[in-house]
């Protein structure tokens, strides 16, 4: 009987374009409508394999080569640059990825290598901009440009004041401060 059946379907797969049609379309509905026994038994599958080091293995190595091919880079290149430019424009993913990378930063700061590397790096940049003659001309033009604003120029003197009757403040300058400056 099942030999029979197999010659049978075969022929009409070779033959009978409407049954191909007909049997895809049953197929591709069955799938939709079962995807959960579908996802099921791929997550089972992936359980299995994964404990599997020789699998682990085989996989890593597999990978490792697709990368290695110029054609594959770009390809995932681009798929990537698209999925992310589509992630973006949801509101949840960004405020997602927002709470993440702050909560990092808060974490990274908290160490004082992260710090001193920081602070060292900071002083390195600012006093190469500020050896720069060009930039000096450029801050003090911009600067006097600003300070011909009378109601700026007030903000930043009582900003300043406030700031100098904080003990706090002023206990992380030296006494002589001004004079050097």
């Amino acid at each position: 009987h099942w030999k029979f059946h197999k010659e049978i379907v075969s022929e009409r797969h070779k033959n009978d374009p409407e049954y191909v049609k007909r049997i895809a379309e049953g197929r591709r509905k069955y799938i939709e409508n079962h995807r959960h026994i579908f996802s099921e038994r791929a997550r089972n599958l992936n359980k299995k394999l994964w404990k599997n080091s020789e699998f682990k293995k085989r996989h890593s190595q597999r990978i490792q080569e697709m990368w290695q091919n110029p054609e594959y880079k770009e390809y995932m290149r681009r798929a990537s640059s698209k999925n992310l430019k589509k992630l973006w424009r949801r509101k949840d993913f960004q405020e997602l990825l927002s709470k993440l990378k702050s909560e990092e930063m808060k974490k990274r700061w908290q160490d004082k290598n992260y710090r001193k590397f920081w602070e060292k790096k900071t002083r390195e940049i600012s006093l190469k901009i500020w050896a720069n003659p060009k930039h000096r001309e450029y801050i003090s033009k911009l600067m006097r440009e600003r300070f011909q604003n009378p109601e700026l120029k007030q903000e930043i003197s009582e900003r300043s004041k406030k700031l100098w009757q904080d003990p706090a403040y002023r206990a992380k300058y030296p006494t002589d401060h001004f004079k050097k400056m």
